[in-house]
């Protein structure tokens, strides 16, 4: 079995906890392909490491790869959607940050969890993803997001944001700017500012305002077959915007378009693993001293 894995320079406190991992996967049998910035900050960091092939870009990745494994927190796993999006790989994440909600998987549960998912024993749950388009993406820039696509403001002025579903036009958001999020980034930072939390299997996109300066602008929920365009108006200044972890400018009336993207990620789902479960216990989502 090959398997790949992922993760990032943050997790330098994490580096014994996670060699024991790599160990007990190569004992398994398991052929491993590490992410190349990631193996050598291991190096790095350890002494005495196993050798190990290793990956720079997607399509590095060895054929018939079983998963790729996400070692970190859920901005781990964002990056390694980026990954795996058009090679179809399925993903799973173990948790070495703070909440863990897409990378459910604890340390001390690993071992256990990786010996269900080498035997099959699991099944996939896919999640969409957006598409964002304009002309001020670059090459080098990642126009896909599994979360969340964010406009906001990077001058202390407000910004006025001119949207439109499907060439409708909806409203001028006159705010810090706009967060279009997918099911999954639901419970992200479009939550974090009172948008609705919306099911994964739900085939909708949330439309979230940052600080609106206007009573009549709330979050609303649309179709994830629309359209949606947004128009920069920010007085000559700059604006921000964010793909997920991804951060770059635009300038003033550039405009950009936020689409369902073709790419949906497979995520590893184990049998105990259940979105409102996790709600429960990873955001205490109803907890009431009475109950």
């Amino acid at each position: 079995m090959k398997v790949a894995i992922h993760g990032r320079s943050t997790a330098s406190e994490n580096i014994p906890g996670i060699i024991p991992i790599l160990d007990f996967l190569e004992d398994q049998g398991v052929e491993l392909s590490i992410y190349t910035t990631f193996y050598q900050f291991m190096k790095d960091k350890v002494r005495h490491i196993r050798s190990y092939s290793t990956y720079c870009y997607d399509m590095d990745i060895p054929d018939n790869t079983e998963f790729m494994l996400s070692i970190g927190g859920d901005g781990t796993l964002l990056d390694a959607a980026r990954f795996v999006r058009k090679r179809g790989i399925p993903l799973v994440g173990i948790n070495l940050g703070r909440l863990g909600f897409l990378a459910y998987i604890s340390c001390n549960d690993a071992k256990s969890s990786l010996s269900r998912i080498i035997a099959k024993n699991y099944t996939l749950e896919e999640r969409s993803m957006l598409k964002i388009s304009g002309n001020f993406l670059e090459t080098n820039h990642t126009p896909y997001a599994l979360n969340e696509v964010a406009v906001q403001r990077k001058e202390p002025s407000l910004i006025e944001l001119s949207i439109a579903i499907d060439d409708e036009p909806l409203a001028s958001y006159w705010s810090d700017g706009i967060i279009i999020a997918t099911p999954t980034g639901s419970t992200a930072y479009s939550m974090s500012i009172g948008g609705p939390i919306v099911s994964p299997s739900a085939a909708n996109l949330i439309l979230a305002p940052l600080a609106p300066h206007n009573l009549a602008i709330r979050p609303i929920v649309i179709p994830d077959s629309s359209v949606v365009t947004c128009k920069l108006n920010t007085r000559g200044e700059r604006a921000m915007v964010t793909v997920d972890n991804q951060m770059f400018d635009i300038n003033d009336g550039a405009s950009l378009i936020v689409e369902k993207s073709s790419y949906t990620i497979k995520l590893i789902k184990l049998k105990e693993t259940n979105f409102y479960r996790t709600l429960r216990n990873k955001l205490h989502w109803g907890f009431d001293p009475r109950n």
